[in-house]
Order: structure tokens, then C-alpha cells, then sequence
């Protein structure tokens, strides 16, 4: 099998786990708003983004700039695993003290959690975060991706069960302090799996080099990660701080309905295709980038059609009656984030190359599109701000493809769009896993 089949395959292996992950991510998210309500599910799934928000930012993109350079100079991941878990100590020990001076300054609310449960579970989530993604890039600079798809499902899995389980054991009352405990319960026993794998290799000369390349690479790299972040977050934040719990409960449903269809493709993408892309160009490896552009246009089609016809009926079906609202909120930001993967495709090839430029400007435009519409309307009513935020994707979308044509030296713009060809391929390939799985 080629090098190009190979990306190919690993692709529709992650986007089946994606599938699995997504699945059991729909479940556990209907369970947890069914047994919290609009108004805890609301505080529930601020204190997780701004955790996770917390841990994204403060990883510096050190393990990015790692993989990198792993893949630049064929480095041996095993031997540099020392140098990578004393950078993932310092990461961390640095994130939480951080994370602790960003608490001091925003100073966030709950309604149905205490202050200092919030504090100690955003220190899990930062940790288990640097563990997850060390593991992770050992795994994906060797392109081996099977222990990253593991883990990306069977958390989920997991927390759909513990959910499950509580709600069968309590009778369906229990906190939000309980389901932000089993959320971080969920990723434990995978991870003591995978992080037994390596055995000592843990410990062992550090290469004060390869962390200076790595760190250097990372932060060059960073930028754009922050910015990405904060764009892709910022409508749940400007949420946070303009709504009550119940209208923020249902928003938080909404994008959970949706980002789990999404995630399929997007997280595939950034998974197989940065290290992939991490290597030197060649006027094959460009034109497999065009071609996988064509895929992920077809596979967004699809995404919307799907969720047009299932979205309307199945939200107040498996969420409940008391989620009704969220339905249109999901409709609505279905076809607003339409472009997610292309979006994230143009994303990859921009920071794959080791420069942030491109990831940064599309950021940027992002922001400023969504800024400019709470500036023009406060954002009173999610439907104005779903309305923004497709707005800001699209644009944000165009600036990137604009980037790729440059950086990949595209003869023709047109090579992106999809072909007949490229459908037979895409459904060739799927029934191959299919058959094979």
C-alpha cells in the first residue's frame, strides 16, 4: 500500500472512531441533559469549555512543535519521551498556576457549582490534557494512530455508562459537581493503559535541544492556536456572560447535537493529516491536498442534508420536551458550520508548513466578524449570533483556501472543487473499510 492509500485509510479509521466518539458523545450529552436540566446542563458545559479552554491554551503547542521536528529530522519519539514528559510537567505546573491568575481576573459565576470544585476540576482537565496529548504525539509522529482513536471513543463511552449508571442508582438527581466528576473519571482507566505502554521509557536523558526546537517550533505555532481556539469558543463565551442558564443550557445542547456530527471529519483531519503534512512538499502530496479538499466538501454536503432532515424532530426526541428550543438553535448552526471541514483542512496545511501566518489571519477574521456582531446587537437572541458565527466561518474559510492556493502553489483554484471521480473514489474507499472493519 502506498504512502498516499495509507493517509487515506488512516483518515477513514480515525473518522470511524470520530463516529464512534461522536455517538457515544450524543448519548452522554443526552443523559447528562436530561438529569441536570436547562440551567445546571448550562453551568455544566461553561465550567468544561473554560477548563478545556484553559488546558488548550496553556500546552503552548509544545507537543506540536514536537511532532514536528520529529518528523522533520526522523527523530526517535521513544528516545526523546523524557524530554517530553519533563516539558509536559513544566506545561503543566505553568497552565494551572495561570489558569489559577486567569480565575482571579474573570472571576466566572455557577449557579449549581462552588468556586473551588470548579478550581480543582479544571486542574484534572489541565492534566489529563498534557497526559492525552503527550501519549498522542509519540503516537501520531510515528503515523500510528490506533491508540489515539481508542482513546478518543472509549472515554466517551465510558462517561456514557457512568452517567447511565448514576442516573439508574440516583434516580436521575444528581449535581453538577457528579457529572463534571465522572466526565473526568471517564478518561482514566485508557490512559493508565496507554501511558503503561512505554513501561521506563519515561525516564532517561533529557535532550535540551530537541526541547528548544520543539518549544521554539510550538510557540511560533502558537499564536494561532490561541486565536483558533478563542475563535472557535468565543459564542459560547460571549453566551456566558449575555445569557441566563436555561437559554445557555439549550445553546450548549445545540452545539453539542451538532459539533458531534462535525467531529467526525474535523478531528480526522487534525489528527492524520498535520503529521502527515508535516513532511516535505511534493507535486504528489500537493495533489492529494486538493483531492482531500474535494472529500471534505462532499462530506460536509452530506453533514447538512443528514442533519436537516433528523436535527428538527430528534433534539426534542432524545434531549426532551424541555429542550424544544434547542432544536432550531441546531438546525440553524447546522448550516452555519457547514464549512468546519474545510475549515479545518486549511487549517492543517497552514500549520503543518511550521508557519502561523495563515492560521492566525483566519483567526482574526473570525473574531472580527464575531465581535463586529455583538457590537451591532448585543447578541439578545442566539439565532443573531448563530447567524454571525456562520458568517465568521465562511469568511474565515475563504481567507484560508486563499492561503492554501499560495502555500501549495495551486495552478488553478478550481482543483478544489469536487468531481464525479472523487464521489466514486470517496465511496470506494468507504465500502473498503467497511468490508475490511
Amino acid at each position: 500500500m502506498t504512502q498516499l492509500n495509507s493517509i487515506r485509510m488512516a483518515l477513514l479509521g480515525t473518522s470511524a472512531s470520530s463516529l464512534s466518539a461522536a455517538f457515544f458523545t450524543f448519548i452522554s450529552g443526552v443523559l447528562v441533559a436530561r438529569v441536570l436540566g436547562p440551567e445546571a446542563r448550562g453551568d455544566y458545559g461553561a465550567a468544561l469549555m473554560m477548563a478545556q479552554l484553559a488546558a488548550a491554551i496553556g500546552i503552548l503547542s509544545f507537543y506540536d512543535g514536537a511532532i514536528v521536528v520529529l518528523r522533520r529530522d526522523n527523530e526517535n519519539p521513544i528516545q526523546m519521551l523524557p524530554t517530553l514528559t519533563a516539558g509536559g510537567i513544566a506545561i503543566t505546573l505553568l497552565t494551572i498556576a495561570g489558569g489559577y491568575l486567569g480565575y482571579l481576573f474573570f472571576h466566572p459565576d455557577f449557579s449549581s457549582l462552588s468556586r473551588q470544585a470548579f478550581l480543582w476540576f479544571s486542574v484534572g482537565v489541565i492534566a489529563q490534557n498534557t497526559i492525552v496529548t503527550l501519549l498522542a504525539a509519540v503516537e501520531r509522529s510515528r503515523m500510528s494512530f490506533t491508540l489515539v482513536n481508542y482513546t478518543r471513543f472509549i472515554g466517551p463511552a465510558l462517561f456514557a455508562l457512568f452517567i447511565g449508571a448514576m442516573w439508574l442508582l440516583t434516580g436521575g438527581a444528581f449535581q453538577t459537581l457528579t457529572a463534571l466528576l465522572l466526565f473526568l473519571a471517564s478518561r482514566v482507566p485508557f490512559l493508565m493503559v496507554w501511558a503503561w505502554k512505554y513501561g521506563r521509557a519515561y525516564f532517561g536523558k533529557i535532550s535540551f535541544g530537541f526541547a528548544r526546537d520543539a518549544f521554539t517550533t510550538g510557540i511560533r505555532l502558537h499564536g494561532a492556536v490561541v486565536l483558533t481556539v478563542l475563535a472557535n469558543q468565543m459564542d459560547r463565551i460571549l453566551a456566558f456572560t449575555s445569557w441566563d442558564n436555561a437559554q445557555l443550557g439549550y445553546y450548549f445542547v445545540a452545539v453539542s447535537a451538532v459539533g458531534a456530527g462535525y467531529s467526525v471529519v474535523t478531528t480526522a483531519v487534525r489528527t492524520v493529516l498535520f503529521p502527515y503534512l508535516a513532511e516535505k512538499r511534493s507535486q504528489q502530496r500537493t495533489a492529494e491536498i486538493a483531492r482531500l479538499f474535494r472529500f471534505a466538501t462532499l462530506l460536509s454536503i452530506v453533514f447538512v442534508l443528514i442533519g436537516l432532515v433528523i436535527l428538527p424532530f430528534a433534539v426534542p426526541l432524545l434531549y426532551g420536551q424541555a429542550y424544544a428550543t434547542a432544536a432550531q438553535y441546531a438546525v440553524a448552526l447546522l448550516l452555519a458550520s457547514a464549512v468546519l471541514p474545510i475549515n479545518a483542512l486549511t487549517l492543517e496545511v497552514g500549520r503543518a508548513s511550521g508557519i502561523g501566518r495563515p492560521s492566525i489571519q483566519m483567526a482574526v477574521v473570525s473574531l472580527v466578524i464575531i465581535f463586529a456582531g455583538f457590537w451591532l446587537t448585543g447578541y439578545e437572541s442566539p439565532l443573531t449570533l448563530i447567524l454571525f458565527v456562520g458568517i465568521s466561518r465562511i469568511l474565515s474559510t475563504v481567507v484560508g483556501i486563499w492561503n492554501v492556493l499560495r502555500l501549495e502553489d495551486f495552478r488553478v483554484w478550481h482543483n478544489l472543487l469536487p468531481r464525479t471521480d472523487d464521489l466514486r473514489t470517496l465511496t470506494r474507499l468507504i465500502t473498503r473499510r467497511t468490508g475490511s472493519g
